[in-house]
Formats: C-alpha cells, sequence, structure tokens
C-alpha cells in the first residue's frame, strides 16, 4: 500500500500523458511521412516525459545540502519551462484544428486554455513526487589528501584511559532505509514528525529536519 501511495502520481502521469496524446501527439504526427505517423505518438509521449522528469529532478535539487547545486538547478527548470511551453503550443494548433466542432463561438477562447491543462498538471505531478522522494542521500566521504595521510601516519599514538565510555554516533538512514523498517511496523508506525524522529533517536538514527520527518510519516 505505501508503494503505491509514493508512486501513485507516477501512474495519473502516465495516464494523463497518453490519453493527451490524442491531440497533441495527433499534431505532430502530421510532420511525419507517410507510413511513419506512429513516430508524432512517440515524440509527444517522450516529450510530455520529459516534463514530468525535469520538473522531479529540479525539486530533488532544491532539497540537498549543497548551495551550488541549488543554485544550479535552476536551469533544469529554464528545461522544463521550454518542455511546457512547447508541449502547450502544440495542444493549442491541434485544438484550433478539432476545437470548433465542439465549441464553435467560443473555441478561440478556450484553446489557449484548455491546451495549459495536461503539460501543467504533468509538471506538478513530477514536483510532488520530488518531495516525496526528499533529497538525494549519498555515503560518499571525501578522499583524504596525501599530506593529511602522512600526518595522520607520523602523528604518535598517545593511549590514554578514557574517563568515560564515549558516546556512539547516531547512524545516518536514507527514505529507502526507512521504507524497509517501517515496513515490518505493522500497527507500531509513527503517526507523526515528532513520533518519526523519537523513534529514530530511540534506535540510534539521526533525527531529521521536521519537513523531512513529516513527509517521512506517510512514506
Amino acid at each position: 500500500m505505501n508503494w503505491v501511495l509514493v508512486n501513485g502520481l507516477w501512474f495519473v502521469g502516465f495516464g494523463l500523458m497518453l490519453a493527451s496524446s490524442g491531440i497533441d501527439g495527433a499534431y505532430m504526427a502530421r510532420w511525419m511521412p507517410v507510413g511513419w505517423e506512429w513516430l508524432g505518438y512517440v515524440l509527444n509521449s517522450t516529450a510530455d516525459v520529459s516534463v514530468m522528469v525535469l520538473t522531479y529532478f529540479f525539486g530533488r535539487l532544491q532539497q540537498d545540502r549543497a548551495k551550488a547545486k541549488r543554485k544550479l538547478s535552476v536551469i533544469v527548470l529554464g528545461g522544463e519551462a521550454v518542455g511546457v511551453f512547447f508541449s502547450w503550443f502544440f495542444s493549442w494548433r491541434q485544438l484550433l484544428i478539432v476545437l470548433p466542432a465542439v465549441e464553435p463561438v467560443d473555441y478561440l477562447r478556450i484553446a489557449p486554455i484548455a491546451a495549459a491543462f495536461i503539460p501543467l498538471l504533468l509538471a506538478f505531478i513530477g514536483y510532488a513526487e520530488s518531495l516525496l522522494a526528499g533529497r538525494f542521500e549519498t555515503s560518499e566521504q571525501p578522499k583524504a589528501t596525501s599530506e593529511q595521510s602522512k600526518a595522520t601516519i607520523e602523528k604518535p599514538v598517545v593511549h590514554t584511559e578514557p574517563k568515560t565510555k564515549p558516546m556512539a554516533q547516531p547512524m545516518e538512514i536514507s527514505l529507502n532505509q526507512w521504507r524497509s523498517l517501517v515496513s515490518g511496523m505493522n500497527g507500531d508506525r509513527p503517526t507523526d514528525a515528532e513520533g518519526v524522529n523519537q523513534w529514530l533517536s530511540d534506535n540510534g538514527y539521526e533525527q531529521k529536519p521536521v519537513s523531512t520527518a513529516r513527509r517521512w510519516v506517510n512514506a
């Protein structure tokens, strides 16, 4: 059930994408040589996927701890704007052809509004999925330079008896690890952000920001 909740928006997006192929996909099919019209539908579907995926990665990069990544992700947003614009444009051109039969009086007003329906929904679905997924997790550690390694080797080792037992550092935990853990909790899983952080603390894991813990409740 959790898998359906987390990934359900992707299925909604693909359903919208396939259903809308009869509009802008049919328009692109007219560009293709005779016998190759199906490539127009493939082109349209691939472009619609890019709208969702670009928004998804933009949302995840915006949550990154690195300021440089957050700043550079604006370039991805620019690509997303291009994708949404052309998806709207091709839908608008096709609606100008087919809409007069449905709206003979107001089709010129309705066509540009209706054409924005699918590309905007796909963009918002991609961004919503990025919020559910959270930031990219990485286990890479910076490599020590040769000077640092040499200093570590040459540093004399002094054995001292610790006065108190050092506290263990909380372990890192990713969203995928959390999903794996809660799948076996049954009715004991936390129901709010405070409960998530309390469980993490009790079990030796690092606590998460409130906004992240709130998303993890239904992860």
